[in-house]
């Protein structure tokens, strides 16, 4: 079970533990969605509340599209002031830690009378893509990242050597200056690529190092070649 005393590392290996159940949560309804886009010829998506035998909290999204099925997981906890934090991660790769102080700035804009629990669900249900832009290398060798989100832009801090982004708050995009825009724009094409094939985002990335061969190497490429694997 998490808990708040974890360090954000012991939160992704106990909920990863959670993920052969999580996907075994799953299969019924992913059949029930299969069907439903049959009969309704059109994209469905399904919000899950779900609490795992680790007595782990989850929500989980269930999108059917044309393309195949997929899941997206968020695992929530509740800080020592007994506010939620939560997690998006899948079983490898990336996991974002989501600070309450973003859960609470979005509900302020888009939701202000919801409850807390509603709050971070209208969030999930609307922001479970990302997009990741590195912006800096700091002195203690991580960087600080922008996140993209449907809604606006988490701001954050990334240490490559753990897949960790730390997402601390968030921006919608009326809060946004030009450059911001200009970075939404380049991670909108990044949240993209989860609707393409493998081959067509082997294309993508190929297509980026042709245009802008000096982002070779760089960190934020080298997440898009992971994401494109």
């Amino acid at each position: 079970m998490i808990v708040h005393t974890m360090t954000t590392a012991e939160m992704v290996v106990e909920a990863r533990k959670d993920f052969r159940a999580l996907y075994n949560r799953c299969e019924k309804p992913l059949r029930e969605a299969r069907r439903e886009m049959i009969r309704q010829k059109q994209q469905i998506i399904h919000l899950m509340d779900w609490t795992s035998p680790r007595k782990n909290h989850w929500l989980l999204l269930v999108h059917q599209r044309k393309s195949g099925p997929r899941i997206y997981a968020l695992v929530w906890y509740y800080d020592r002031e007994g506010r939620i934090n939560a997690m998006h991660l899948a079983h490898k790769g990336m996991a974002f830690r989501i600070d309450r102080h973003v859960i609470e700035r979005y509900g302020e804009r888009f939701d202000p009378t919801a409850k807390p629990l509603e709050r971070l669900q209208r969030f999930w249900l609307e922001n479970h893509v990302y997009g990741l832009e590195p912006t800096k290398q700091l002195p203690d060798g991580r960087w600080s990242v922008n996140v993209g989100m449907n809604h606006g832009m988490g701001l954050g801090l990334w240490e490559q050597g753990t897949e960790i982004v730390l997402v601390d708050t968030f921006i919608n995009h009326g809060q946004m200056f030009s450059n911001q825009l200009d970075t939404m724009d380049r991670m909108d094409l990044q949240r993209m690529m989860t609707d393409m094939t493998v081959g067509q985002r082997r294309f993508f990335i190929d297509l980026i190092k042709r245009r802008h061969p000096e982002s070779i190497g760089s960190p934020g490429l080298t997440w898009l070649e992971q994401l494109a694997a």
